[in-house]
């Protein structure tokens, strides 16, 4: 995945709310990449770092022309760079997983094949060419800046020696709920987390060794057991609640 063109849309000029700007050069290149159309509305910093919802007016061939209709009471991206790694489920849960990670502000996206998960002979039934369309109507309905980057499914085994896992200040594998809660002192100035999320039965002693031998944490967030799709969705919100911009009542 182009990892410049899932990058913010910045203008060149500073904005407000009315006025008309031109997009070129990588802006037109991401504006294209998100599949906004006329007419359409979309995410973007101007000069001066402000957060401005805009529209495409036209498009010519090598520049959008677009208006200014609603600055951004705040950030629409977390502070924190977050990756999920995910066992890939059955049913096309995936599908849900993606959009709603997306929703929450996640970075990038892992789906790995597991003990318990979906085989990789059979990840074609869980439909893996919608995951992406799913990530991008999603960017586009929650006003995110950022297109999360979606990695092809791999092994846990690749996936932890990859550079963003590796790179953490934060890793967190959800296991059981005899695992302990999240620390009560949490470290401050945390730039990057992963956090792993098993399939249905969990993840396999051998598979939880090798996570904690690269450094991840287990983690239980509650002591019900949670559907993975759910686990998913509670991790996020738990590591953004700590480290990012999820606001508690």
């Amino acid at each position: 995945m182009p990892e410049l063109e899932r990058l913010p849309i910045v203008s060149d000029s500073p904005l407000f709310e009315g006025c008309r700007f031109h997009l070129h050069g990588p802006n037109l290149f991401r504006l294209r990449y998100r599949q906004v159309r006329g007419g359409e509305a979309f995410t973007l910093a101007d000069a001066n770092r402000q957060w401005f919802r805009a529209r495409v007016e036209a498009y010519r061939p090598d520049l959008a022309e677009c208006v200014a209709f609603e600055r951004m009471p705040l950030p629409p991206e977390p502070p924190i760079t977050i990756t999920l790694v995910q066992a890939v489920p059955a049913r096309e849960r995936m599908f849900w997983i993606v959009q709603k990670a997306t929703e929450l502000g996640v970075d990038r996206i892992v789906p790995v094949t597991t003990a318990r998960s979906v085989a990789p002979a059979h990840l074609w039934r869980e439909k893996p060419q919608s995951w992406w369309p799913a990530i991008l109507r999603a960017v586009r309905q929650c006003r995110r800046a950022t297109v999360p980057a979606l990695e092809e499914a791999t092994t846990l085994e690749q996936a932890l020696s990859a550079g963003w896992w590796l790179e953490a200040q934060i890793r967190w594998v959800l296991a059981g709920p005899d695992s302990p809660p999240p620390p009560p002192s949490q470290p401050t100035g945390v730039s990057q987390a992963a956090i792993a999320v098993g399939p249905e039965g969990g993840w396999s002693p051998q598979e939880l060794a090798t996570l904690t031998s690269s450094g991840a944490q287990p983690v239980a967030l509650t002591g019900r057991t949670l559907r993975t799709e759910t686990a998913a969705i509670v991790g996020l919100a738990a590591l953004l609640a700590l480290y990012g911009d999820l606001r508690p009542l």
